[in-house]
């Protein structure tokens, strides 16, 4: 059994290594910079990181921003190592790469023409194209400091994918009512030609290499490649016909890579006729080998660098062996989180459960490769209990139990297979389980399982209501004062509360004041042992027997919801908020707030900008789960970015987001209590003074105005009298 050791320093990071243009050398970058756009661990730790003696020099501040999180393209700048970054947002920087590290992002500009809508793509050299998420392409034929619509003769308004040839032409894909078309563009004109391809066909991707010949994979009919210009086509790769392809990329020695079935294959080719698949090393890691999603994308020089689920894995001979190259870990989404009580962090994932002690991570579940790891309950006896998928697609729950705080894990599957399609799991104080399933006709049934009991047996005394198939119980939980509450729904003439006493047998009604609700999706407790819930996107607490619906921080415009809550033990309520864009595409983060009198005032905590999905709170302290990673947080502000591996928490002196910024900046700072005069002074590139901010010792967040800056590089200096104790660099980009 392994023991919980006193947790001591860290400097893991986390990095991907990516080609050098025309060389066999590999650059270190934040794995943001690939498609998979992973969280991980290491974007929560502060400094330089260092991967096979290779660093780069604190560009984070832009590559992994709060506000421009998702880098969706670079581009070669031409005769020069340099390269073109582009944020999905359409903000375009560019940075230099060597062995010794990457320079310092410089914006730019932003193509604007298209706000409403996201980027998704870069491709160019002497001019840049840009692809937006509805189909349109804009170019810059300046580096990236303006930008134009670029339709030309264009008779669409709907690209599905971009190319450029190793003579700037570009080429697009148009389909018309189904009918497929390819239109070139050649270098510095804005005038569109068709091009010939076949017909009926569903292409996915466009790709030329850096050999120009042309690849197109198709939906259903395989791979299409011309070494002519895209003259004549010829049909390869037919076994993938029924199954999607992909994503290609290519290397230095003329082969080609194809990302296919929705990420669950890799294949080469060194001419395009015939293909060889080369996933097994990486594809066999995941559990599930149902899963589809595991490649993301691929790239090479002499060097192959495959993107994947779980992190990087490198090839030195074309893929006929790969290994993995993680220092670190690397996340796709979070879905549980624990503190013992030495200070050692658990974390469940879409790829398992980890824990963190000292300088090393460990990876207990799945006991052998990676695969999807359920939320993380606790109950008052010192157990913690997970749950894990044989595989994604399969359906099948197995159940897990620590009593060392997640060194050792034991199966704790006696019973759940006996349960139909297991749902919602719960724990108790007590260590009493509890878990959702479907019987006869898709009626929802609840059982429970006692302490040191081998079976669960029903729980649905008093239960009524759900008869329906899409009825779902989703939440569980005790106020650990005696009374348990679960909770779901369906549509509005569903009941959506349920309590009892805990060691009582029949369920009643507690649904006063959630008349009209459609369904309850999260339960918590207060510090007084009232319950909290989400219920339709809004906050509830439970009081006298009543649920009451709490304000939003804001005047809600019917956009507004709450993405997670939890309450501390100083009576504060902490939420966090997301807000969905008038397009309807896609949602931003709203920020964190705190509460002391249900919502009738609201201080804000932070993180405005970043899509926060999970609030844990232990003690004084709540965890913020996010796309950048884990945040401490207290209703007095944002302590800092999590350092997993350190017994207190790891504070930056100073950490500013959104950067870039175009408005409010958030300065996130830890000062040494002084007498002194400090002070936070925004200087421009020279060195004149632009703004200075009078603040406090203590960890705390002040925000500015960057909407009066230019755009361009600035420097905060954070200052204790007349010591400069931090500089951080911000970039104005509007």
């Amino acid at each position: 059994m392994a023991q919980e050791p006193s947790p001591g320093p860290c400097n893991i990071a986390s990095c991907i290594q990516i080609p050098l243009p025309g060389s066999g050398t590999m650059m270190v970058v934040p794995n943001l910079l690939t498609k998979q756009s992973h969280v991980s661990w290491a974007h929560l730790l502060p400094g330089h990181s260092n991967l096979e003696n290779l660093s780069w020099n604190d560009v984070s501040f832009a590559l992994a921003d709060s506000t421009y999180p998702a880098i969706v393209g670079l581009a070669n700048k031409p005769g020069s190592n340099g390269f073109y970054i582009v944020y999905q947002n359409g903000v375009v920087a560019t940075s230099t790469a060597s062995a010794s590290g990457l320079t310092a992002p410089v914006v730019l500009g932003r193509d604007t023409n298209y706000t409403q809508f996201t980027y998704t793509k870069l491709v160019g050299r002497n001019a840049l194209y840009l692809l937006t998420a509805d189909g349109n392409v804009d170019v810059s034929r300046d580096g990236g400091q303006s930008w134009q619509v670029d339709s030309g003769n264009a008779p669409f308004n709907y690209f599905i994918d971009v190319a450029v040839d190793t003579f700037n032409n570009v080429y697009a894909f148009y389909s018309p009512g189904g009918t497929v078309m390819v239109y070139k563009q050649e270098a510095n004109s804005n005038t569109w030609q068709p091009v010939s391809f076949p017909a009926n066909q569903l292409p996915t991707a466009l790709f030329i290499d850096r050999r120009n010949r042309f690849f197109v994979s198709t939906y259903t009919r395989g791979v299409w490649y011309s070494t002519d210009t895209a003259n004549t086509w010829t049909h390869s790769l037919t076994t993938l016909n029924g199954a999607p392809g992909g994503n290609f990329g290519d290397d230095a020695f003329g082969n080609v890579y194809l990302i296919a079935h929705g990420g669950a294959q890799l294949f080469s080719s060194d001419t395009g006729a015939n293909w060889t698949e080369i996933d097994a090393p990486i594809t066999s890691a995941e559990v599930d080998s149902n899963y589809l999603d595991v490649i993301n994308s691929i790239s090479g020089d002499s060097v192959l660098t495959a993107s994947t689920i779980y992190g990087i894995y490198v090839s030195q001979n074309q893929g006929a062996n790969w290994a993995a190259t993680n220092a670190g870990l690397h996340e796709t989404q979070f879905n549980g989180f624990f503190r013992s009580p030495a200070g050692r962090f658990v974390e469940t994932s879409n790829n398992g459960l980890f824990y963190a002690d000292a300088n090393s991570f460990t990876h207990p579940l799945p006991v052998n490769g990676f695969g999807w790891a359920g939320p993380l309950l606790a109950d008052t006896l010192g157990n913690i209990y997970t749950s894990t998928e044989t595989g994604y697609l399969s359906g099948k729950i197995f159940h897990w139990k620590s009593s060392d705080y997640g060194g050792s894990w034991m199966a704790d599957t006696d019973g759940v297979l006996q349960v139909s399609s297991p749902g919602t799991f719960g724990v108790d104080e007590y260590g009493t389980e509890y878990l959702s399933g479907k019987g006869s006709f898709g009626v929802q049934l609840f059982y429970k399982k006692i302490l040191g009991s081998n079976s669960y047996v029903l729980d649905t005394a008093g239960l009524y209501g759900m008869t329906d198939f899409f009825y779902i119980i989703n939440a569980i939980a005790s106020d650990e004062n005696g009374r348990l509450f679960i909770g779901g729904g369906g549509d509005a003439n569903r009941l959506t509360c349920w309590s009892r006493p805990i060691n009582g047998s029949e369920w009643i009604a507690d649904t006063a004041g959630l008349t009209g609700y459609t369904g309850l999706s999260y339960l918590t407790r207060e510090s007084n042992h009232n319950m909290l819930a989400i219920a339709d996107g809004g906050i509830f607490y439970h009081q006298a027997g009543i649920w009451n619906s709490m304000p939003f921080p804001v005047v809600d415009t019917g956009s507004l919801q709450v993405n997670a809550v939890a309450a501390d033990n100083s009576g504060g309520i902490i939420a966090s908020f997301t807000y969905t864009l008038p397009s309807f595409l896609s949602t931003i983060g709203y920020g964190i707030y705190c509460t002391h009198d249900h919502g009738t005032t609201w201080t804000e905590v932070g993180l405005h900008g970043v899509n926060v999905y999970g609030l844990y709170n232990f003690g004084d302290t709540t965890y913020a789960l996010s796309d950048l990673g884990i945040f401490a947080l207290t209703c007095s502000g944002i302590v800092g970015p999590l350092d997993i591996a350190q017994t207190g928490l790891n504070v930056n002196n100073l950490t500013l987001y959104p950067n870039p910024s175009s408005g409010i900046c958030h300065a996130a700072f830890a000062l040494a209590s002084t007498s002194e005069k400090s002070e936070l002074a925004v200087m421009d590139i020279s060195g004149r003074l632009v703004k200075t901010i009078l603040i406090v010792s203590g960890i705390h967040e002040v925000s500015f105005d960057t909407g009066d800056m230019n755009s361009g590089i600035y420097f905060c200096v954070l200052k204790s009298g007349e010591s400069i104790v931090d500089v951080k660099k911000l970039v104005v980009a509007k």
